[in-house]
């Protein structure tokens, strides 16, 4: 994972501290979703588009430590928490999007989960990194129908069409 400094961290980790009451309480709305994703966009959207990717894949992958994903939660109570962490981070996910989706924002997105999902098989082991991975996968392939979408306006547009 990029090693962003311990001065851009403690950010980061006090949201993730937030996360993981939130997630394992009875206040688990929607609402609370976009408060804790609010908090998230503010703190990462001022910086440069070179380090947002570093610092998001710090986010989630100190997340998924948190949560006890590596190699030591069962699937019944992964599943329960994935079901929250997955909104939370296709909220954050919009930071790529938004004002106005391109490619070049997607792209960095995909690469950023897909090379999340590389260091935690690089460094734990499938096995270990089972749940992170399965999370990360399907995390890019909702994503990735976002894109598609985005992909067929361009391929409509007479300015862009499409590759023959």
């Amino acid at each position: 994972m990029p090693y962003i400094t311990k001065e851009q961290r403690p950010p980061f980790d006090e949201l993730i501290n937030e996360i993981l009451i939130w997630v394992n309480g009875p206040f688990c709305t929607d609402d609370a979703i976009a408060i804790l994703a609010i908090k998230f966009k503010e703190e990462i959207v001022y910086h440069k588009p070179e380090i947002q990717d570093g610092e998001f894949n710090y986010f989630l992958t100190k997340l998924m430590i948190k949560l006890n994903w590596i190699d030591g939660m069962t699937y019944y109570s992964y599943l329960e928490t994935s079901k929250k962490i997955n909104k939370l981070v296709c909220e954050c996910l919009t930071i790529y999007s938004t004002p106005k989706p391109s490619y070049y924002n997607y792209n960095r997105a995909i690469g950023m989960l897909n090379c999340c999902q590389l260091e935690f098989k690089r460094r734990y082991g499938n096995a270990k990194a089972a749940l992170p991975i399965m999370f990360l996968q399907l995390i890019i392939k909702e994503l990735y129908e976002e894109i598609g979408i985005y992909e067929d306006t361009k391929i409509a547009n007479p300015l862009n069409g499409d590759v023959i």
